[in-house]
């Protein structure tokens, strides 16, 4: 039986290697911010336990018996992946919540309406019955009640799973695309 002898170069070769596969896998986990608090939450905790020693030999005892902190990174990792919670929740979250209509939520129905090129420079107050005519035409079976003294209090009523919902004025100009609300509507037009 022949023995293979691995040189001193050779194995130093193949650690270098090692440990650099293992800083690029390091360093993408770095980058996920749910894990990153979990692992400096696990260090504090392991720097407490490491005060607490009484004695300077027991204090070196403890730290050389603990995690490094790549491998709490790694160990924190597989343990949200193996998770299927997480990605029953990421699935959750992708879906549009409260649809009205085929797939259309409300704030979409609002920003289609006020991103229409005809009704682009109208402001809210202006928009507002076109809105209804929008939800009418979704057949959302609309129903107006209006505020005797602040017209911003007015509502639509719509239906909504089979039930009535209401959205007021005000509700209805919060959702309008506005330069602060950018992204946020950029996200939605994606879905359209």
């Amino acid at each position: 039986m022949m023995s293979t002898t691995v040189t001193i170069h050779k194995l130093n070769q193949l650690n270098r290697e090692l440990w650099e596969r293992r800083y690029v896998r390091v360093k993408r986990l770095m980058a996920k911010k749910h894990l990153l608090h979990l692992v400096s939450k696990r260090e504090s905790d392991k720097a407490q336990f490491v005060k607490l020693a009484t004695s300077e030999a027991e204090r070196r005892q403890r730290i050389s018996d603990l995690k490094s902190f790549e491998s709490e990174l790694e160990s924190a990792n597989e343990e949200f992946s193996s998770l299927p919670i997480f990605s029953a929740q990421r699935t959750r979250a992708r879906n549009p919540r409260g649809v009205v209509a085929n797939g259309t939520t409300i704030d979409q129905i609002i920003a289609r309406l006020a991103l229409k090129p005809d009704h682009r420079d109208e402001t809210a107050k202006e928009l507002w019955p076109r809105f209804f005519a929008e939800l009418n035409e979704y057949e959302l079976d609309p129903k107006e009640y209006g505020h005797p003294t602040d017209f911003k209090k007015s509502q639509y009523e719509y239906d909504f799973k089979g039930n009535g919902k209401r959205i007021t004025y005000g509700r209805c100009a919060l959702g309008l695309p506005t330069d602060l609300n950018e992204k946020r509507y950029s996200r939605l037009q994606k879905c359209w």
